[in-house]
């Protein structure tokens, strides 16, 4: 072939193959549920974000909502008459609330020696697992080895779990209780009975970890840096205060309303699974996430034998933070004040899906969704970990890192849909975004349905602000959050959301608007 052709032949442009543009994904068919902080209000939404129904309730939430199968709202809320714990994520109250809005079950766990707060979870034989705090005296913390500096004018509200079943009208049984308060080990005090390595113990808790010095007298920084969060906290309606206090109802003690270092764990969420009968709860001063046998009774659950694990109420797995349990370093953690554990089945594989906010990352702080595998042997049961282990495994299976638009320091949630989709609520500014499993975006949702109280606190984190600079993938959001005059933003935020499928039997018979899309995935 002369010299030519070949330039010719080089220089010719052939018709080349492309592939197809990949079509935009579908959001995941259904209603999504909430209840904004701000609001006494639950409300299922369409796609569009438009309520199709409204519960309206007495009193703000406390913190966690579920329709169930039957088509009551099972639905947690902070009662006016607590008055001794501001820790946070209070709730006290748990409800049974019909269709129409009535009250078929109402029950309440808020004294001066406990409080329900944050999450619950229903179980399967119609009882309800409940995160509640426990007082411990300032004597009784010393005598379990905190250090002294470390026990602040409340004592200790360390947390534990409850099993009830609903009785009548207001009532309930407890048939099954766990308190980490059973679980303790420390290193300080070798005369104490739990003495010992915690690192030897990884399914104990070291009662000094995660714990901060409590300065008898704050500096005037110090001060206003508190007072700044807890009325931002306050504020968005994730804290109580004197503002929503009964009037007729006696106020706590000043010295037992100062709660600083109290709320040693907050623990924020947990679930359940039925299958190998596991509770996942996340503890999020210790970065960590928790499994615990409820196959034990409440005996087997004092100690580190029996049930189908055959270690007690010891941790069974624990994930996130190494240092926790003296294995670790700081460059070791991969969870950062995390919420919202669920169980989830990936091909096969067993694990923990949370919301990891991402509060301290090495790198800053970012917010991702992570679904960590949990180690299960052959027998189907939860592998221990080796005495040279730290942690299993090492890193997550499966994340979605958002923007920085998407980043919330508190709250929040991940729910796997049927489809393989993770709905994310990042809930400090009442953001919605539903991913598929390769991080492409098929929805996106700026929540704007607020409330019935004006906010009034500082304006939040820059943080937590909008990024201009950071748009979604799919454009800008449609609505922006409201402004108020004067108090700065008005934040709509939620502590989780929830889709809620078209063929859910709680719907079955309810007169809803029909929803464009509604045979979609």
């Amino acid at each position: 072939m002369s010299l030519l052709a070949l330039t010719l032949l080089a220089l010719t442009t052939f018709p080349q193959e492309t592939a197809a543009p990949a079509a935009k994904p579908e959001p995941t068919s259904g209603y999504t549920l909430i209840t904004p902080l701000l609001s006494t209000k639950v409300h299922l939404l369409d796609l569009e974000g438009n309520p199709v129904h409204t519960w309206n309730c007495d009193e703000p939430p406390g913190n966690s909502v579920y329709l169930m199968p039957d088509g009551n709202l099972l639905r947690a809320a902070r009662p006016k008459t607590n008055t001794v714990f501001r820790g946070g994520g209070e709730g006290g109250r748990i409800q049974k609330i019909a269709w129409d809005g009535e009250v078929l079950w109402d029950y309440l766990l808020s004294d001066d020696t406990v409080l329900h707060h944050h999450d619950f979870e229903p179980l399967p034989n119609g009882n309800l697992l409940l995160i509640a705090w426990e007082a411990r005296t300032r004597d009784e913390a010393i005598a379990a080895g905190r250090h002294a500096e470390n026990v602040g004018p409340a004592g200790v509200w360390p947390d534990h779990l409850l099993e009830i079943r609903p009785v009548g009208k207001n009532g309930a049984e407890v048939v099954w209780e766990w308190h980490v308060w059973d679980h303790l080990i420390q290193d300080l005090n070798p005369h104490l009975p739990n003495y010992g390595k915690p690192s030897e113990h990884p399914g104990r808790v070291d009662v000094n970890f995660a714990s901060h010095k409590i300065e008898t007298e704050e500096t005037e920084g110090d001060k206003n840096r508190r007072k700044q969060e807890e009325a931002h906290l306050k504020g968005i309606g994730y804290m109580g205060g004197d503002d929503d206090h009964a009037p007729d109802e006696p106020k706590a003690e000043p010295a037992k309303r100062d709660v600083r270092g109290a709320d040693w764990m907050h623990t924020n969420g947990i679930d359940y699974d039925a299958e190998h009968d596991l509770i996942v709860i996340s503890v999020r001063r210790f970065d960590e996430v928790w499994l615990i046998d409820h196959s034990t009774t409440t005996e087997e659950a004092r100690g580190s034998t029996g049930g189908r694990q055959g270690r007690g109420g010891d941790l069974v797995w624990r994930w996130g933070n190494p240092e926790a349990s003296g294995r670790g370093e700081s460059n070791d953690q991969r969870l950062y004040k995390q919420h919202d554990p669920t169980f989830v089945r990936t091909e096969g594989r067993f694990g923990v899906l949370v919301f990891n906010n991402g509060n301290g990352r090495p790198k800053g702080n970012r917010s991702s969704a992570d679904e960590i595998a949990i180690p299960m042997t052959d027998a189907g049961l939860v592998a221990a970990l080796g005495p040279d282990e730290a942690m299993v495994p090492t890193d997550v299976t499966w994340s979605h890192m958002m923007k920085r638009r998407m980043y919330s320091h508190f709250i929040s949630g991940a729910q796997r849909l049927p489809n393989g989709n993770t709905l994310i609520c990042s809930g400090e500014n009442g953001r919605l975004v539903e991913v598929t499993m390769d991080g492409q975006i098929a929805w996106y949702y700026q929540n704007t349905h607020g409330g019935d109280r004006k906010y009034d606190g500082p304006t939040p984190s820059k943080d937590a602000q909008p990024d201009p600079d950071l748009p979604p993938k799919d454009g800008p959001p449609k609505t922006d959050p409201p402004k108020t005059g004067g108090g700065g933003p008005k934040p709509i935020s939620l502590f989780r959301a929830t889709r809620i499928p078209f063929d859910h039997p709680g719907l079955a018979g309810k007169n809803l608007p029909k929803m464009a899309g509604a045979e979609g995935k």
